[in-house]
C-alpha cells in the first residue's frame, strides 16, 4: 500500500502539523499514520484511533491530517488546553491480529504521553482494553465517550431547532440519522425517547439496521445513498467524513443538519453554500465535542464520574449559542465563525 508521499508538507491538508508519522510493522502488517496538530500549553494532544479499508494510502494520510487539525479546533473550542491528533490504521476491521494491536499499541507508547488515544470507526472496547495492556496511553476504558458525544449532539441539536422553528420540540420534526455505529445508536436513543414525527435510518450494514428496527418500532430504513437527498427537517450525519459533498449537496432538504461525525463538510465553502440556501449547519467540532470532554476528564481525574463529565458539557451549549449569534448577527456561515473562534483560541 506504500506510496510515493515524500511531500507530505506540500499538502493542503499538511497547513502547520507538528508531526506526521508514518506506521509500519513488517511483522504483524500494520501500516498507518499518527498525527499531532498544535502542541498548546500542555504536553499531550488527543485524538482516536481510526481503523478503515482506505482506497490509498493518499486518501489515509488526508483523513489523518484533516482529523488532527479538527481535533485540535475541538479541544480548542471547548477549553480543554491540549493540542488535536488523530491515529489511523489501513486495515480492514475483520483482519485485525493481536499482533498488529499490540505494535500499534507499542507506537503509541513511543510517544511517551504526547499522543494520547481512544476508539473511533473500527475499533471495539475490547481491543481498546487489549491495547491498553501495552501502553498506558489508551483512554475511554471507564469513560463511555460515545454517550457524552451523542448528549452534546442532542443538546445542540434542541438549540439549533429553536433557532430554526422558534421551539426544540424534536417530536415535531421528520429527522434522518446516517450511520448506527456507537455515536449514531447512543444519539438514535436520545432522539427516539424525545419522540419525533418521524424517523428515517440508515447504516452500511444490513444487521445493524434489523437490530435497530426490531429494537425500536416507527423507524423507516434508507439506503444510505439517498439519506442526505432525503426531504426531511433535521439531517443527522453520523457515520465518515464529507456526507455533505460536491455529489449530494445541491440534493440536500432539509433546514438542519446536525450530526455526531467528524469533518461533515467535504470542503469549508459548502457551510456557506448552505447558509444561503437558509439551511442550518451545526458545525461537527463543536457539538460533537462531549467524547473528547469525557476521556480527557477520564485522563486527568484517573476516572470518569457521569455527574462531572456532564456539567463539563454545558460548554458545547454556550458555544453554539455563541456560534449561532455572531453567524446572524455578521451573516457569516456557522463553519466559518466556529473556526474563527477555534483559531483565536489556538
Amino acid at each position: 500500500m506504500t506510496a510515493n508521499l515524500s511531500n507530505i508538507s506540500d499538502l493542503e491538508e499538511f497547513d502547520g502539523h507538528e508531526l506526521v508519522m508514518r506506521l509500519e510493522d513488517a511483522s504483524s502488517g500494520l501500516e498507518g499514520y499518527i498525527a499531532l496538530y498544535n502542541p498548546s500549553t500542555k504536553p499531550s494532544c488527543f485524538g482516536a484511533t481510526r481503523i478503515w479499508n482506505y482506497s490509498s494510502e493518499a486518501d489515509a494520510l488526508k483523513d489523518v491530517l484533516k482529523l488532527s487539525k479538527t481535533m485540535a479546533y475541538k479541544a480548542a473550542m471547548a477549553d480543554l488546553g491540549y493540542g488535536g491528533a488523530k491515529g489511523v490504521i489501513m486495515r480492514k476491521r475483520s483482519d485485525l491480529s493481536e499482533d498488529l494491536l499490540k505494535a500499534y499499541a507499542r507506537k503509541v507508547e513511543f510517544f511517551s504521553g504526547k499522543f494520547i488515544t481512544g476508539t473511533d470507526v473500527g475499533m471495539t472496547r475490547n481491543q481498546l482494553v487489549f491495547m491498553k495492556r501495552y501502553s498506558k496511553f489508551f483512554v475511554g476504558t471507564s469513560a463511555n465517550p460515545e454517550r457524552f458525544t451523542a448528549m452534546g449532539v442532542y443538546k445542540a441539536m434542541k438549540i439549533c431547532a429553536k433557532e430554526v422553528w422558534g421551539t426544540d420540540d424534536l417530536s415535531r420534526r421528520v429527522i434522518a440519522i446516517q450511520g448506527l455505529g456507537k455515536t449514531g445508536m447512543e444519539l438514535l436513543k436520545l432522539v427516539y425517547d424525545s419522540g419525533f414525527k418521524k424517523l428515517y435510518i440508515t447504516d452500511i450494514k444490513a444487521d445493524i439496521v434489523k437490530h435497530a428496527l426490531k429494537k425500536y418500532s416507527g423507524l423507516e430504513y434508507v439506503k444510505p445513498d439517498i439519506m442526505s437527498r432525503k426531504k426531511v427537517d433535521i439531517f443527522s450525519p453520523c457515520a465518515i467524513f464529507s456526507a455533505v459533498n460536491s455529489k449530494n449537496i445541491g440534493k440536500i432538504r432539509c433546514k438542519l443538519i446536525a450530526g455526531t461525525a467528524n469533518n461533515q463538510l467535504e470542503k469549508e465553502s459548502m457551510g456557506e453554500i448552505l447558509s444561503k440556501w437558509g439551511v442550518l449547519y451545526a458545525p461537527d467540532y463543536v457539538i460533537n465535542a462531549g467524547g473528547l470532554i469525557s476521556v480527557v476528564d477520564e485522563y486527568e481525574n484517573g476516572n470518569c464520574r457521569v455527574g462531572r463529565v456532564k456539567d463539563k458539557l454545558r460548554i458545547i451549549e454556550k458555544n453554539i449559542k455563541k456560534v449561532l449569534a455572531k453567524s446572524k448577527r455578521t451573516s457569516k456561515a456557522t463553519n466559518i465563525v466556529a473556526n474563527e473562534y477555534a483559531e483565536k483560541k489556538l
